[in-house]
């Protein structure tokens, strides 16, 4: 099924990314999830360090957002033919 092996590839695409930031005091990566770097946005008194967990955290949408987009055109045409408006309906 296409829409199962699209799914599998961007979960695992997702899974095996390197998530972080660059610490902007020493330029060196620094792994993070992104639970981490939400909160970092959120509370690190360093406006640098903020940013750059911004930064780190929109690399997700590199690996994530035209897999996904992908997705839910496939989904939203399999309940089409089924005979629903889209795949929410379903």
């Amino acid at each position: 099924d296409e829409i199962l092996e699209k799914e599998q590839v961007l979960a695992a695409d997702r899974k095996n990314m390197k998530l972080g930031f660059v610490r902007p005091d020493t330029g060196e990566f620094e792994e993070a999830t992104s639970v981490q770097l939400r909160n970092n946005m959120r509370i690190n008194k360093d406006e640098a360090v903020r940013k750059a967990c911004y930064e780190g955290l929109r690399t997700i949408d590199d690996v994530v957002a035209g897999k996904l987009g992908e997705i839910v055109k496939l989904r939203n045409k399999l309940a089409r033919s089924l005979g629903y408006t889209d795949f929410y309906d379903y």
